[in-house]
């Protein structure tokens, strides 16, 4: 960010959004976390912390305005506190970005796949910050006790080639370690996938406590993954009110017309 600088001496007002692992610390997650050893395993660690935060200070001198989604909020506000104004959901869903101003066509329809062995997903960005050892250790365990599925790890594709794996998938993993909900997730949701996913109390509670996901951690991931091979009615269930979600909770014209407003500064 040495632009921030010149910005300013420009007399322009800056306003960042943060958006995801550069200001996630882990002294807030550790104490609203069901498993922080999982966290530093991922390298989220206290000398992680001091890196971000002089980071952020130094950010903090040029920035007019801060604003962070709500998974981010309260990291932000660890050194933004009287800077912060917002949690508008600033996203990258890609679906999105072909709208050319129509947000509401370019909504896909839930997917209904007629896959003849039911199929899961897993599309890790990085291993360690999404549980994919664990993950895939379940995936194991669940097989070799003769419960039928495929199973398809995706990485190394082109976005196009990645999404075209999802759409035609029933269960989506997207992580067991962050706790929070990421553009994996959010595009599942749209295209009516069942989702697994680990998202904290808290986030849950701001969205309305009752998320159209499962919501899995190391502990539980079996189960709920065994649930939702056998239970065709739920996965049917979650299709439909997940793309509903997406819309109330990451309405495209919203989050403008809050942006918009950001600029509007006195």
């Amino acid at each position: 960010n040495l632009d921030l600088p010149f910005i300013k001496l420009l007399g322009k007002r800056a306003v960042m959004t943060y958006c995801g692992t550069d200001i996630r610390l882990f002294k807030v997650d550790k104490n609203r976390h069901l498993f922080p050893s999982l966290l530093e395993e991922a390298g989220y660690t206290a000398l992680d912390d001091r890196k971000k935060i002089l980071r952020m200070v130094w950010q903090r001198i040029w920035l007019a305005r801060v604003t962070a989604p709500r998974n981010l909020y309260a990291h932000a506000r660890q050194v933004f506190p009287s800077k912060m104004i917002s949690t508008i959901w600033i996203n990258n869903i890609d679906i999105f970005s072909k709208s050319e101003g129509d947000f509401s066509a370019c909504i896909p329809k839930p997917l209904i796949v007629n896959n003849s062995t039911l199929k899961i997903v897993h599309a890790p960005t990085s291993k360690k910050r999404k549980g994919t050892h664990i993950i895939e250790r379940v995936i194991d365990e669940l097989q070799a006790e003769g419960i039928e599925f495929d199973y398809q790890r995706i990485e190394g594709l082109a976005y196009s080639e990645a999404r075209k794996l999802i759409e035609l998938s029933d269960i989506v993993i997207d992580q067991i370690v962050i706790g929070g909900i990421g553009s994996l997730t959010l595009e599942s949701l749209l295209l009516g996938k069942t989702v697994c996913v680990y998202v904290i109390d808290e986030i849950v509670e701001m969205l309305g406590g009752n998320l159209p996901i499962l919501n899995v951690n190391p502990n539980n991931l079996k189960e709920e993954l065994k649930i939702a091979i056998s239970d065709k009615a739920l996965r049917a269930q979650l299709s439909e009110d997940a793309p509903q979600f997406v819309r109330k909770y990451v309405n495209v014209e919203s989050i403008l017309d809050e942006l918009e407003s950001l600029y509007d500064l006195n």
